[in-house]
């Protein structure tokens, strides 16, 4: 069981659609995100994000992953173990939207054949 420590709201200002400024309520920046909070699995802090996807589906050999990571690590000269970084974070968020992107027409395409058979059911 898990116990999310959620930064929440606070009041303060924010811009509305016509770009006035409005009093309502905004993310606490005093509280911002930090390894204390992160989500935990039997009491340990827990990876859960970009980096953690990529991992273990390049650990576990996913055929959407592993070239893409591999293209990314010689593109960019690095080892594996560099994605254990900042580097390899923010890396890892730009490789999981090439993955979605390069998967997009494919998760379409069986949308569409799947409504030809059944218009009540997508997922």
């Amino acid at each position: 069981k898990t116990n999310p420590n959620y930064t929440g709201l606070v009041e303060g200002e924010s811009v509305d659609h016509h770009g006035n400024t409005v009093h309502s309520k905004v993310f606490d920046t005093k509280g911002k995100y930090s390894w204390i909070k992160a989500p935990r699995y039997e009491g340990n802090p827990m990876q859960v994000g970009p980096l953690a996807n990529i991992v273990v589906n390049y650990a576990k050999g996913n055929q959407n992953v592993v070239p893409v990571v591999d293209e990314f690590l010689k593109e960019t000269g690095l080892p594996l173990n560099a994605v254990f970084s900042t580097l390899g974070r923010t890396a890892a968020r730009c490789l999981e939207a090439k993955i979605v992107a390069n998967n997009a027409l494919k998760a379409f395409r069986n949308l569409v054949e799947n409504l030809k058979v059944d218009e009540s059911t997508c997922a």
